[in-house]
């Protein structure tokens, strides 16, 4: 979400009659200070007056919020004295009790309070904004906040520090629009991952073979245990999944699976997957996709980004989020003609666009707390890059090695599938999930 709207700067002179006139913004400095409804905000400009008209003067200027609600401004100096300043309709206008003359300094400090609508607190998004007014300006952009985060933003230009990220470069000609994405170092979560079995009539006999959930080394697992409703009447585990008998008249047939799980950077450690095994390309594959690769490859577009970045940026782009393809699971080509679909979509095309480039990669099934905290089902990659395997998110465009601290690991994606062997012929049966995610935080 983006929190600060481009501001906009417009200069006013004594005549309504003049040629244009500049500001030469030299130094553009943000202090920013995070809190629980938003953020409180201290910005420094440096300009110069100048291609003002003869005998002109610039009596005033103004800045824009947008249409961002919730501004409180708090205090504005001009030339370190305070200012005299309006601020209606989300626009802040400084006036110059003597004005100011070609070549003449101007130095603005002002800060406001900014209370979002929402703060989504596992995947919190704040905009680094500058106006491309300033462009060529030095710009130094420092986000603080209280407790603990880690960033899941890449970007060269910024740096972190103790509790702090830094944004540190020239303006560039269109300004500046980064989003720095924190999410907590550290959350425990109740998770519960709940089967439900339902037949149109007694069941009977059935056998259930489900897989054994959230086994990770980027997650830490306490008390994992399943609980099934009604008690089956023999129940053993073997290579990795859990086998589940069941003698009953009743027509639904409940399984709780339960665990404590501890998400963030002390909990992430290396995974011993074998990239070979996930490096395999089928012809159809490499027929589908080989001209969409060569157009990321000789995109300019993100140059300084890695390669696998890229590639996620324009899966990212290339589908259009519908939630009319949930559970629908369409194959490949499908996803390449429709360019729609959710999670499952996102995470199915950067994974084959990835190991056409040679990049090993996993798709990874699980659940995460996505827009204002809302948990559910979601789809992931897990990819081998510089000798480690690191976790990308397509659907929410999280490339630096770190998805946020809700996410929760299931199972790689082809091995959750749960099967049913059950002996009444004229049973119909239909299986469904339920996830259940609770934290403190």
């Amino acid at each position: 979400m983006n929190f600060l709207k481009t501001l906009i700067l417009l200069f006013f002179i004594t005549s309504p009659a003049f040629a244009a006139s500049r500001v030469a913004i030299l130094n553009w400095n943000e202090n920013i200070d995070l809190n629980s409804t938003g953020r409180n905000s201290e910005i420094s400009i440096l300009g110069r007056v100048s291609d003002l008209p003869k005998e002109k003067i610039l009596n005033s200027f103004s800045i824009s919020f947008g249409t961002q609600p919730n501004i409180k401004i708090t205090k504005v100096l001009c030339d370190n004295f305070p200012a005299t300043f309006t601020f209606n309709a989300n626009t802040l206008t400084v006036k110059f009790p003597k004005g100011k003359v070609n070549n003449e300094n101007i130095m603005l400090n002002f800060t406001y309070e900014m209370a979002y609508p929402k703060i989504n607190k596992f995947l919190r998004q704040e905009l680094i904004d500058i106006p491309p007014f300033a462009a060529g300006a030095n710009s130094k952009v420092i986000i603080k906040y209280s407790g603990y985060f880690e960033s899941a933003t890449l970007n060269p230009n910024i740096t972190k520090n103790g509790n702090s990220y830094i944004y540190s470069n020239i303006v560039p000609k269109n300004g500046v629009a980064e989003i720095i994405k924190l999410t907590p170092a550290q959350v425990a979560w109740d998770v519960n991952l709940k089967l439900k079995i339902n037949g149109n009539k007694s069941m009977e006999k059935i056998i259930v073979k489900m897989p054994v959930y959230f086994q990770s080394p980027r997650q830490k697992v306490e008390n994992y245990n399943s609980f099934s409703r009604p008690i089956p009447i023999q129940q053993f585990s073997e290579n990795n999944s859990k086998n589940l008998t069941f003698e009953t008249k009743a027509t639904e047939i409940l399984i709780e699976n339960k665990a404590h799980i501890l998400t963030g950077e002390i909990y992430r450690n290396r995974i011993a997957k074998n990239p070979a095994e996930f490096a395999n390309v089928t012809n159809e594959e490499r027929s589908l996709l080989a001209p969409m690769l060569e157009r990321i490859k000789q995109d300019p577009t993100n140059n300084n980004l890695p390669f696998y970045a890229k590639i996620g940026k324009f899966a990212h782009q290339y589908i259009r989020y519908d939630l009319n393809y949930l559970g629908k699971l369409p194959n490949l080509n499908a996803i390449v003609q429709s360019r729609s679909g959710v999670c499952t979509e996102y995470a199915k095309l950067y994974d084959a666009l990835l190991r056409l480039a040679g990049i090993p990669s996993i798709i990874i099934d699980g659940a995460a707390c996505g827009e204002y905290d809302q948990c559910r089902g979601h789809s992931w990659n897990m990819i081998f890059v510089d000798g480690k395997w690191i976790e990308v998110d397509p659907t929410w465009n999280l490339m630096s090695g770190i998805v946020s601290s809700s996410h929760i690991y299931f199972n790689d994606h082809g091995k959750g599938e749960t099967m049913l062997q059950y002996y009444n012929n004229d049973m119909a049966l239909d299986s469904s999930t339920e996830i259940e995610m609770k934290t403190d935080l």
